[in-house]
């Protein structure tokens, strides 16, 4: 049981670290999306915990029974606003964008605060779930109604380190973007297209300038809140999810070519998102 756990905290620190966890670890990169390799197969590198946890992502949001919470302030989002340097990489599970620490220092590092946050969190990457189609494809769904794309921006709390982030039920913050398909405006991803048709083999990457507050909607007064999980082995559940109610845009030719990205097995990696977790009592609240 100990090593078990330890396999598990160790795996989320490297992660954490940004580096691939899964070869490290002994979990493999070969967990994936399908029946034989997804979150509800018996593959072992989906730990037990994706499957007993009681507060695990993604979740349906029900507009009809969240509960308004008058108290939350807007979302804070320091450091969005200016282009910096970032690596896209294709690990073969997303494509994501790391690099986030060596912007520099106080209003250069990317961090949001406010929301009713514990303090000041750092940015430390941003990553895409996709479909196979226009119909699917994002993680959390609204009234059981999915999005085409949804992005994650992921912080950890300034305050503790990689291990000390995994023992404390908000020891990250994620900020979940919607996204809904406008062919006449595709600038929120734009700024990415040609990292991303760059990186289709599995394992490579493109460094590049981004402006994250192109991928953001300008209210950041509207979201959803909840306690949850990691959506990817090994599903940790020490995360506070903020998923804005405000949706962006995303054009098809994006999506096509973000369906193009190979895993390490050399299959397209045609669709990346979880499916939906039981509550299990927990309480969805809304700001704005």
């Amino acid at each position: 049981m100990f090593g078990s756990t330890f396999l598990v905290l160790w795996m989320f620190v490297l992660s954490i670290d940004q580096t691939d966890a899964s070869t490290a670890t002994g979990f493999g990169t070969e967990w994936g999306y399908t029946q034989k390799d997804g979150p509800n197969s018996k593959d072992p590198n989906w730990p037990e915990l994706c499957h007993s946890g009681k507060h695990q992502s993604p979740i349906n949001i029900d507009p009809s029974s969240v509960v308004k919470n008058e108290s939350f302030s807007s979302l804070v989002f320091t450091g969005y606003n200016h282009p910096g340097p970032v690596t896209i990489t294709n690990n073969g599970h997303s494509v994501t964008a790391t690099g986030f620490d060596k912007w520099g220092s106080g209003s250069l590092t990317p961090y949001i605060t406010g929301g009713g946050l514990y303090g000041k969190y750092n940015l430390i990457n941003f990553h895409l779930h996709w479909g196979e189609d226009n119909t699917l494809g994002s993680e959390h769904q609204l009234n059981f109604v999915p999005f085409p794309l949804e992005a994650h921006f992921v912080h950890q709390r300034a305050d503790l380190n990689a291990t000390q982030s995994l023992l404390v039920p908000d020891g990250l913050a994620v900020v979940a973007v919607w996204f809904i398909l406008d062919n006449r405006n595709p600038a929120p991803l734009k700024q990415l297209d040609d990292a991303y048709e760059s990186i289709d083999p599995f394992n490579t990457t493109v460094t590049l300038n981004v402006t994250l507050s192109d991928m953001i909607p300008a209210n950041t007064a509207a979201f959803y809140r909840y306690s949850g999980s990691l959506t990817t082995p090994g599903c940790n559940e020490a995360l506070v999810w903020s998923i804005m109610n405000h949706t962006m845009t995303v054009a098809n030719y994006q999506l096509k070519q973000l369906r193009q990205h190979n895993t390490e097995l050399n299959h397209k990696l045609k669709h990346n998102y979880r499916n939906l977790q039981e509550l299990n009592g927990r309480v969805v609240l809304r700001n704005g």
